[in-house]
């Protein structure tokens, strides 16, 4: 989740972006923890009617331990996509390792 915007230094003729002064900050869905470098992304699709499907905000996770808590909770009528395995992440909780982990667990 976006828990503040970028900040732009604007051009005073024509409005245009010269640099960026602040990069955005987001945060885990679950935890809340300022997300750093790697991140797993979730989609919820929605069926809203018969050929009608809307798309939620992506989820973001800082571990697939947050990810799984989350999407256990989750209510929707259509599907989840699920985060990729990353098996080059060296990140703790985002291994592969960390997935089947708490997989085997469920």
């Amino acid at each position: 989740m976006k828990i503040k915007d970028s900040v732009y230094k604007l051009c005073d003729k024509c409005n245009m972006c010269l640099d960026i002064l602040e990069d955005e900050v987001r945060a885990c869905d679950c935890c809340k923890k300022k997300l750093v470098g790697e991140y797993l992304l979730s989609d919820v699709f929605v069926k809203q009617a018969a050929k009608d499907i809307g798309e939620r905000p992506p989820l973001e996770f800082c571990s697939w331990k947050c990810c799984i808590k989350t999407l256990k909770k989750t209510k929707t009528n259509y599907f989840i996509s699920l985060p990729y395995l990353n098996f080059e992440s060296k990140q703790k909780g985002m291994k592969p390792a960390d997935f089947f982990t708490l997989f085997k667990k469920l």
